[in-house]
């Protein structure tokens, strides 16, 4: 298999706008479609709206991380956080414990609790 480290994705705000699930995305992004790369990390960039205001990004922020939490476990794949955290992911996932491996990022910074 051919491993991959993607830098960029926005798959946890297309997921929670589309409703899709992260098996079986109709996006660019699915677990399906990543199943022949191991291991497979990936950083997930949540986007923001252009006309809201700090309160609406935050809390849309917020709802986005939950939903996407809430898909990487029942998918079984891990939000990375630390760099032994990712080393552990590509080990599990090497072994076959594991689809894949999150890094949660926030595309436009001005949301803010």
């Amino acid at each position: 298999m051919t491993s991959l480290f993607d830098l960029h994705c926005d798959t946890p705000t297309y997921l929670f706008d589309h409703g899709n699930s992260l098996r079986s995305s109709g996006g660019h992004i699915s677990l399906e479609k990543a199943a022949v790369f191991t291991p497979y990390h990936q950083v997930a960039a949540i986007w923001q709206r252009a006309n809201a205001s700090n309160d609406e990004l935050y809390r849309h922020f917020l709802e986005v991380v939950d939903a996407f939490r809430s898909e990487c476990e029942l998918n079984n794949c891990r939000i990375i956080r630390t760099a032994k955290e990712l080393l552990a992911a590509d080990e599990e996932q090497r072994a076959g414990f594991s689809p894949a491996s999150f890094l949660l990022s926030i595309e436009d910074c001005r949301c803010s609790p």
